[in-house]
């Protein structure tokens, strides 16, 4: 695939969200891009510029670039999410201040349309959580406890949830590689943006091991930095945390990992639905909550050829 079609196909991508996309974005999440070299943002601009396979298939307002036939009133729309997006993190961040004191949570990150700043009014805070090995039900039960004392949880039967925290998907820490049921480009994109909000360098290592993603969305070799929408915590605090973690750690904590887990199991299997048509997974390693997953449409959508045709060598 050469660059002129990979900048398009990302652009086409962000387009079933509604997202128009800047020439840094583009850069930074290359849809199917196949060249040996890392690619500059000057050669994206370049392209963008001066390309007239690309200029009658995609237009620009104010900097943000779309795919026909989507209209000008589209950057418009998504200007308006970005500033919901802005009241939603303030939230977000309020919630995870107090969640990150929770015994084996090693990283929380902000995910789907709020790490996007692509949001609605009736959409969920949704969060990506690594926690440690051994750990991940105790984790999960405390977690959701803590979210629910903050009045910001979202339960099973919430059909929208607006302002509410969706913790959706836990990791271990010992074994961070996805499964290959699902390398896909939707999920590719979706931990390419994740925002660390809590991160005790897992999400370094998440990227190592998840380096299938970059067969899938090339983005330039940056620096792994703090986000500037990360919480500080207060260090009295903490130790009290890893005073619980290590009281948790004894054999007491194997017997109440094997209660939480039997207690969780048992509400989840109360709250499944037999039409759910999505992702759900329990196990020692991941649990993950996407029961309503439009993974599979959206995916089959974006492989439908647009009827614009391939640039012509």
């Amino acid at each position: 695939m050469t660059l002129e079609e990979a900048v398009y196909d990302t652009i086409r991508w962000w387009g079933l969200f509604r997202r128009p996309v800047t020439a840094i974005e583009i850069w930074r999440s290359l849809v199917g891009y196949e060249g040996d070299e890392e690619i500059s943002l000057r050669e994206v601009q370049d392209v963008l510029a001066n390309s007239d396979w690309l200029r009658d298939k995609v237009d620009k307002k104010w900097g943000y670039y779309y795919a026909s036939p989507a209209r000008p009133e589209i950057v418009d729309e998504y200007l308006r999410r970005h500033r919901l997006a802005q009241m939603k993190w303030k939230i977000t961040r309020k919630v995870v201040k107090w969640l990150q004191y929770v015994p084996f949570a090693r990283g929380i990150f902000g995910s789907g349309s709020l790490a996007v700043m692509n949001t609605r009014e009736s959409s969920d805070l949704d969060l990506f959580v690594v926690v440690e090995g051994g750990r991940i039900w105790t984790a999960r039960l405390l977690l959701l406890l803590v979210a629910q004392l903050t009045g910001k949880r979202r339960r099973y039967w919430d059909r929208e949830a607006p302002d509410k925290v969706c913790l959706n998907h836990y990791v271990s820490d010992r074994k961070m590689l996805l499964p290959n049921e699902i390398h896909n480009l939707y999920t590719a994109m979706l931990y390419t943006h994740l925002v660390p909000i809590v991160d005790g360098e897992v999400g370094r290592e998440f990227v190592k091991e998840n380096s299938w993603i970059g067969k899938l969305v090339a983005g330039p070799t940056i620096p792994y930095l703090p986000s500037v929408l990360a919480v500080k915590n207060r260090g009295w605090l903490m130790t009290i945390r890893g005073f619980f973690e290590r009281w948790l750690e004894e054999p007491i904590g194997d017997f109440f990992e094997k209660w939480a887990e039997k207690l969780q199991r048992w509400v989840i299997e109360r709250h499944a639905r037999p039409e759910q048509a999505g992702r759900v997974v329990l196990s020692n390693n991941e649990l993950a909550f996407h029961p309503d997953s439009k993974v599979a449409g959206l995916l089959a959508v974006y492989a439908q050829d647009p009827g614009q045709g391939r640039l012509k060598n």
